[in-house]
């Protein structure tokens, strides 16, 4: 699968300004009123992970119970397209309840981020065309996947890589049908309780330039270990584990080819849905 480079461009709104003004304050107060909403559900579970916050900290356990309570309420899916069963919501949206959320439960309000925003980039690139991603969106309707990035690179300098996600050490080796994979990377927060995991490997094609793959797995997929060894002042309970690698098959339909150390869609919708929401945590 291929994007970024193949000139796909997300589809771009109308303008507001050949709105009349009588329906762009409609949309205005209905994003307000939308806002308010998962303030209102992000502040009923800020009381309640208050709660059990110091407990988690102190036997470095991960919240579980926190996530369950986020995808009994839809929060779990609300930057979901909503021509995909989610809540269509912003960055802005996402946000202002991530800015409320965190006052509950700092480590949590971090670890739900990083599924969100996964959701939120996936769900643009799904709009922008590429619709191998519906089937992410199709599986697990009952309960929504839980999803993880582990792409920290700390032997390269993030000027150039942007953290793994422009360019990366680690290599992807082509076999028949697919690529081999032998990579230990960092920072997988919310990896305790994934059922997807995203990664990026550096490719040099023989034919062309040098690519960086995306990948997302399955946390059982055999090679693949979880490490227990994040134990971080302030953050603990977040879970961001060592991941490694060892000898994991990639097939060709799995990988999502791209450009290295080129800023291309996926890295601008990073930006877009993991600053601000982070930030605000």
């Amino acid at each position: 699968m291929a994007y970024g480079s193949a000139g796909r461009t997300l589809s771009r709104r109308k303008s507001m300004q050949s709105q009349d003004p009588n329906r762009r304050l409609q949309m205005k107060l209905a994003g307000v009123e939308r806002q308010q909403h998962f303030i209102q559900l992000a502040s009923v579970h800020a009381e309640d992970f208050k709660t059990r916050v110091a407990q988690h900290d102190r036997e470095n356990s991960f919240p579980f119970e926190n996530v369950e309570a986020t995808i009994g309420v839809g929060i779990h899916e609300h930057d979901r397209a909503e021509e995909l069963g989610g809540g269509g919501v912003s960055v802005l949206d996402f946000a202002v309840a991530q800015e409320r959320l965190a006052p509950g439960d700092g480590p949590t309000a971090v670890a739900i981020n990083m599924h969100l925003l996964t959701v939120g980039i996936y769900a643009d690139l799904w709009r922008s065309g590429e619709e191998s991603l519906r089937l992410i969106f199709g599986i697990h309707r009952t309960r929504p996947p839980d999803m993880a990035w582990g792409k920290n690179d700390p032997r390269m300098s993030s000027a150039i890589g942007m953290g793994g996600l422009a360019d990366t050490t680690r290599s992807a080796m082509k076999v028949a049908g697919g690529f081999i994979i032998n990579v230990r990377s960092g920072f997988g927060t919310m990896s305790a309780c994934a059922d997807f995991l995203n990664e990026t490997a550096h490719y040099d094609d023989p034919e062309r330039v040098s690519d960086v793959w995306l990948f997302m797995v399955p946390t059982k997929t055999p090679g693949v270990t979880i490490q227990n060894n994040w134990d971080t002042m302030s953050i603990r309970c977040s879970a961001s584990n060592d991941i490694v690698w060892e000898n994991v098959l990639l097939p060709d339909k799995d990988v999502f080819d791209r450009p290295a150390r080129t800023v291309d869609i996926f890295i601008n919708l990073l930006c877009s849905w993991g600053i601000a929401p982070l930030d605000s945590c």
